[in-house]
């Protein structure tokens, strides 16, 4: 798929002053430092969506984009979803969904926060050096407070994160008081890496919700309403990284309810 996969792999980083400080001495609640290096890569995931839609449609999938489901129960031939486009039967479904998505009486991911990321303007190739850093790059802390990041194809960095709590009742006033807060401690914290991105501008700052089990751990768990219908999600930030296994063994699952 043309998705703009580079497999230059990912920095694995801890607050470790014992760690050698080369390529990696940044400063973020102590001292970060190289760990490891883990086989990963960077892709251009709207390109990806995109080769994953058309691969469906090749292989005779139907889509039916822009239709909202309002209702999902049990009938006499399967499960019958209800949209705005008109009804759908089936003997299984899966319903990968955000965070923003959950049934009334059944929800398998309760932990949800709002999680603030930001982009920085082009780094220049020395400071980028400097840094440690190489092209298409990626990084992660594996430690708290969670800081991780890539090397982005104009150079500037794609770093996260501070979180903010879900709103429960969400006003876009408070959300944003809230956003404009986390996102300077976010900045500052990216400022205070190292002396040459200390005054780098900030192109964008954003923010998007995040549910996850207790555990932290994804999930496919089966909707008590009806049955053969199952719920795929809790990735916890890690939907692209995560999906593909979960997606196969959800896909298993319900090709099993089917047969």
């Amino acid at each position: 798929m043309d998705c703009d996969l580079r497999w230059q792999g990912c920095l694995e980083l801890a607050r470790d002053p014992r760690l050698p400080t080369a390529p990696i001495d940044w400063r973020d609640g102590g001292a970060v430092r190289l760990v490891t290096r883990v086989p990963a890569g960077v892709l251009n995931p709207a390109k990806l969506q995109l080769a994953l839609l058309e691969s469906a449609s090749a292989a005779g999938a139907t889509i039916v984009d822009g239709a909202t489901v309002s209702e999902i129960g049990q009938g006499k031939s399967g499960m019958t979803v209800s949209t705005g486009a008109g009804n759908i039967t089936a003997h299984a479904g899966i319903m990968a969904v955000d965070a923003m998505c959950w049934r009334r009486g059944f929800d398998p991911w309760r932990e949800r926060v709002m999680t603030v990321s930001l982009q920085t303007a082009p780094v220049a190739a020395a400071d980028l050096a400097a840094l440690g850093l190489t092209a298409n790059e990626a990084f992660y802390t594996a430690d708290s407070p969670l800081l991780w990041g890539r090397v982005m194809p104009d150079s500037s960095l794609l770093v996260g994160r501070e979180t903010l709590p879900f709103p429960e009742q969400p006003e876009p006033l408070s959300l944003s008081e809230g956003l404009a807060t986390a996102a300077a401690r976010l900045a500052s914290r990216v400022r205070g890496l190292h002396p040459v991105i200390s005054t780098i501008p900030i192109k964008r700052t954003w923010t998007g919700p995040l549910a996850r089990t207790a555990t932290g751990h994804p999930t496919i768990a089966a909707d008590p309403f009806v049955p053969g219908l199952v719920w795929a999600g809790g990735y916890g930030g890690q939907g692209i990284a995560q999906g593909f296994t979960l997606g196969r063994r959800a896909g298993e699952l319900t090709l099993k309810i089917k047969n």
